[in-house]
């Protein structure tokens, strides 16, 4: 329930919109009126918007067409002699003694139609000035072209305002009741005020003590949007009861059936958002709806439906006592209307707006016993689409808002990235790339401060790719900023790296001042990863030019607080010297030597802090520093040390290892490569692989020949330690042109040693990777390649190769235990085709099969004491009674009848067979010293690969680690879970499993 009420909550409309977006909607609303035949409502809408934004001295032009006709106009000004006071407004819009004439047109074939019109006004002889308002666009060229005509061939000044012009103009709070009046836009629309709120002081004090005109669409607009800022404002909550007040007198004669009915839903909304009681609201509701299906415009419509969504999340909290029924009642009711409406709809605007509005009723039960079902929302949505792809005009940059704000709640919905990329690829088309980028930024860093991390960076890529442009490079340097922390936070040091030293190179290339500014951010981000991934030489090194473009580039560098990434890092670095001086003094000679060069108050600050007591490293057993070392970094510290580099991560349930000499070419090519792998895995998170959770040992190597490909397919080998590779990199080439063939092999591998350690069948992992490693090639190029920035970052005169080799990592003799993010772990649950029902069948089979055929060799084995042990040791260890029996059965099995050769393999195999099916003679019964731990120890591992075989899971190397294949079948297919009912077989001496 508490979801379906999160979901409810954010299904609401925005309170506000910024003055694009109302343009966007206020233009939509503009062009569904010739659809709805609103003639006479734009007219109306055009005298109100030019009296008060063109001239006020304006007469509309009254009584029917056929009483003399209009001369073309549809109202004009009068001439007006009197001097109104200087400070009136309609001092400034009056035409004076000037007679201006209107004319309006929903017209799409504009030109023609304001041509006659301009002509029948020109022919009466009356007017100095025509303005037309016209719903269709008319582009600034032939607007021009017009205006040229009706002066030199009518002699007449021509203003036009198109469409567009219209929706800015209607957008002002001044008038924004006019859009309100007559455009039928939805309750929760209105136009965002300004940022210091000064206006609603004034407004707030212009109502105390002032009694509102029924009648006026104005003070209506100016009273709801007071209600407004007091219900969604801790600031103007005071004021709310004063504003229902004000409120209340638009539900009294002679207000409109249309300003009751408004008045109504303002007030029940107030009274739930802004004191969490709906109940005072109910009567209001009950009226709302009591005559609903006469007012069947799509602003209409929506109105009751966020009441029914207010009216049900308010009820499941407690804040609205009223039968559910009743409740729901209401949602059959709108929902009845919206399917015969939708059934009916001729144009596809009205269709995309209905249909969006019933998709917010998905998350409303249609019946006390039906849970709310969310894929019906999404069926509607889609269809919204469809139908808005016809509608040019179609506010869909608003729906991409609302979907952003959904993005918590329905983030995980498996159709929401479907949706959200169509939404965006939408947004493209109608608004640009840019356009579409900006809403996909806010929805990532929704998912970013969500800790939705894959989403974020799947979000992040995507928007790379549609800021990399000359003009949207600032957006292009945000986006790999949270690329970088997003891939950092999930454990991907070097995938973090490669993404700050995209964001570094653009700093440095960048002729935009903007763009340069970020270099130290950047650069800073570049030393979190190395930092992070346990290059600590390297990140010593790399900080000083670092802290030199801080203070070259950023405004008060000297201030901590303002750039307290700076302080973060000065810290960081005693931590390293205070790290080193407790585990080693050569690492701490190191990072002396590095400091050397650092401007001397710098230094002393470092050296004296590191040494001085408070730090962790200073405090309890090395044993206990160990352990907060491990919490820190993802790799060891000084582990870019050595004749070997290791790396090593954690991702997919697997260990990955990769290991490298440590020379500055070496290190460029390998660290691309890992970086890639990284992007890789990250890609396929979420994907239900079937990966066994082994040990992927990788050699990197530069390759001493040319090659054509950076990366050549390396042989694997595995053993209960893993699997192990011999990779191959090519030099990189700076005139190379096929970049995209190298991305192609690191995909290649990438995809060999992903199906090393997975158990599905080959078809079915392409199946699954297949669209996602081609994702992952898009998100590996970002502009250069990683080994090409590296070089520019640490040339090669600063990267020692020297004490690099001369001293090996932190504490080597010590284990490391790197860590693993957990949305970057292996999924849980049962594994494919596990059946639960099949497996107990299966167990129950084994119990009387195995113990009938070894039934006086158990006893015989359980008697003797050190055969017993055995037996006792894997019960300790959790193993079940029938995985023991059949491993003793197995191994019994294989002393009767060993294997020969293939020739007699199927021979054995029925004489196997045989024995299970028979129930075992007390003279056939074997002798316990034939089960030698070595042979019960094979056993046991070909156990496993006989129930992994069971479950019909592929044959891959890493079946041969055994401890990965216990665990991945204890955790995905009940090894040791699953069990039924049985004799107390071997009397266990404690209470454990079995």
């Amino acid at each position: 329930m508490s979801d379906t009420l999160n979901i409810v909550g954010n299904l609401k409309s925005s309170v506000q919109m910024n003055r694009v977006e109302l343009v966007a909607m206020i233009r939509f609303h503009l062009s569904e009126m010739k659809a709805r035949n609103a003639h006479h409502e734009f007219e109306h809408l055009a005298r109100y918007l030019a009296r008060a934004k063109v001239h006020s001295n304006i007469l509309p032009a009254t009584g029917p067409v056929s009483a003399g006709g209009d001369g073309g106009r549809d109202f004009e000004t009068y001439r007006s002699s009197i001097a109104p006071p200087i400070s009136a407004i309609s001092n400034k819009l009056s035409s004076g003694l000037q007679r201006v004439m209107f004319g309006c047109s929903l017209t799409t074939k504009i030109v023609p139609k304001l041509k006659a019109d301009v002509r029948a006004m020109a022919e009466l002889g009356t007017a100095d000035e025509v303005a037309y308002f016209c719903e269709v666009n008319v582009p600034i060229a032939k607007r021009l072209q017009l205006i040229r005509w009706a002066a030199s061939e009518c002699r007449l000044e021509l203003q036009i305002f198109d469409g567009t012009a219209i929706a800015e103009m209607l957008t002002d709070a001044e008038v924004f009741w006019i859009a309100q009046q007559f455009l039928s836009l939805p309750a929760d629309t209105f136009p965002t005020h300004a940022r210091d709120q000064s206006w609603y002081q004034e407004q707030r004090d212009r109502w105390r003590g002032k009694e509102p005109m029924p009648f006026s669409s104005s003070d209506f607009f100016e009273v709801k949007s007071g209600l407004r800022y007091a219900t969604f404002n801790i600031e103007g909550r005071p004021d709310l009861l004063e504003w229902l007040k004000l409120m209340e007198v638009f539900r009294l004669e002679p207000c409109s059936r249309e300003t009751v009915r408004a008045a109504c839903y303002e007030i029940a909304v107030a009274n739930y958002r802004g004191k969490s009681d709906l109940n005072p609201g109910k009567h209001l509701i009950v009226d709302f709806f009591s005559d609903v299906e006469a007012w069947l415009a799509p602003s209409d419509l929506q109105n009751a439906a966020i009441l029914v969504s207010y009216a049900f999340s308010a009820w499941g909290l407690g804040h609205f006592t009223c039968e559910l029924n009743e409740i729901l009642g209401w949602r059959r009711l709108i929902a009845g209307i919206l399917n015969r409406e939708i059934d009916a709809s001729e144009g596809p605007g009205r269709l995309a707006a209905l249909l969006r509005i019933r998709a917010s009723l998905a998350t409303v039960p249609e019946n006390e016993n039906t849970v709310p079902d969310p894929s019906v929302g999404f069926d509607d949505w889609d269809r919204m689409l469809d139908a808005a792809d016809s509608a040019p005009l179609f506010p869909i940059e608003n729906f991409a808002d609302f979907i952003n704000k959904l993005t918590p709640v329905l983030g995980e919905h498996p159709r929401f990235e479907a949706l959200a990329e169509r939404v965006e690829d939408f947004v493209a088309k109608k608004a640009g790339p840019a356009a579409a980028a900006d809403k996909s930024f806010d929805r990532a860093m929704v998912r970013y401060q969500q800790d939705d991390l894959i989403h974020a960076v799947q979000d992040l890529h995507r928007i790379q790719r549609r800021w990399f442009t000359g003009d949207r490079l600032q957006g292009f340097q945000r986006a790999t900023f949270f690329l970088s922390k997003s891939y950092l936070e999930l454990g991907l040091a070097y995938a973090a790296k490669y993404m700050a030293l995209v964001g570094s190179y653009f700093a440095q290339q960048s002729e935009n001042t903007a763009v340069k500014a970020r270099l130290p951010q950047m650069l800073m981000l570049v030393a979190d990863a190395d930092n992070a991934a346990g290059n600590s030489l390297s990140y010593v090194q790399t900080l000083l030019p670092i802290i030199g473009a801080h203070f070259a580039f950023e405004p008060d560098p000297f201030d901590h607080d303002r750039h307290s990434e700076l302080n973060a890092h000065l810290c960081q670095v005693t931590a390293l010297r205070g790290i080193a001086c407790r585990f080693g003094s050569a690492h701490m000679a190191i990072v002396d030597q590095a400091l050397a060069l650092w401007p001397e108050y710098l230094r002393q600050s470092v050296v004296s802090s590191s040494e001085s007591s408070g730090g962790f490293w200073l405090e309890g057993g090395q044993d206990d520093v160990w352990r907060d070392i491990e919490e820190a970094f993802i790799g060891r510290p000084f582990g870019d040390l050595g004749a070997r580099r290791l790396i090593e991560w954690r991702a997919l349930g697997v260990r990955w290892v990769a290991s490298f000499p440590n020379t500055y070419d070496d290190t460029a090519l390998a660290e691309e490569f890992v970086a890639e792998l990284q992007i890789v895995q990250a890609t396929l998170a979420g994907v239900d692989l079937m990966l066994l959770p082994t040990r992927v040992c990788m050699d990197l190597a530069v390759a001493t020949g040319p090659s054509d490909m950076r990366l050549s397919k390396g042989s694997g080998k595995a053993n209960e330690e893993g699997i192990h590779f011999s990779v191959s990199l090519s030099l990189y080439d700076q005139s190379a042109t096929k970049f995209d063939e190298m991305i192609k092999s690191t995909i290649a591998i990438a995809a060999a040693l992903i199906g090393a350690c997975s158990v599905l069948p080959p078809h079915v992992l392409i199946e699954r990777t297949e669209q996602l490693l081609r994702a992952a090639m898009d998100r590996i190029f970002v502009a250069r390649p990683y080994c090409e920035i590296y070089r520019v970052t640490m040339p090669r005169e600063l990267f020692l190769g020297d004490e690099r080799v001369g001293l090996g990592p932190l504490a080597d003799h010590r284990l490391f235990t790197s860590r693993e993010h957990p949305l970057l772990g292996s999924p849980r649950g049962p594994g494919q085709g596990y059946d639960r029902e099949w497996a107990l069948q299966a167990i129950g089979k084994r119990y009387k099969n195995a113990a009938q055929s070894i039934r006086h060799t158990l006893r015989r084995l359980l008697v003797r004491p050190d055969r017993r042990a055995v037996f006792e040791s894997w019960h300790r260890q959790g193993m079940l009674d029938w995985e023991i029996l059949s491993i003793i059965a197995n191994t019994a099995a294989n002393i009767r009848f060993p294997y020969v050769d293939e020739a007699s393999a199927f021979e054995q195999f029925q004489q196997i067979r045989a024995m299970f099916d028979s129930k075992e003679r007390l003279r056939d019964a074997l002798d316990p010293s034939l089960f030698t731990d070595e042979l019960l120890v094979a056993s046991r591992y070909s156990f496993l690969s006989a129930f992994a075989a069971g479950w019909q899971l592929e044959g891959t190397p890493a079946l041969s680690d055994h401890n990965a294949v216990e665990k991945f079948l204890t955790e995905r297919y009940g090894l040791r879970s699953d069990d039924v009912k049985h004799s107390d077989l071997f009397k266990w001496s404690d209470a454990a499993p079995g």
